[in-house]
């Protein structure tokens, strides 16, 4: 199974009640294998970044 992800965030609203409006398009790909089959699959994952400046934050997860 392979996937690919696009998101786009938009409108995060700040500490003090204000908004920061954000266009970015992150692209990413992974796949995964198992030796039994499976019809349908899903999975979640919540991101939380660090606050004010997360330029260049690199994030990595593992299914298990």
């Amino acid at each position: 199974m392979c996937f690919y992800v696009k998101l786009r965030l938009a409108c995060i609203k700040g500490r003090v009640g204000t908004s920061i409006n954000k266009e970015t398009t992150i692209v990413c790909r992974a796949g995964f294998w198992s030796k039994s089959k499976y019809m349908f699959g899903k999975f979640n994952i919540q991101i939380k970044l660090v606050e004010g400046d997360f330029a260049g934050t690199v994030t990595a997860f593992y299914v298990s």
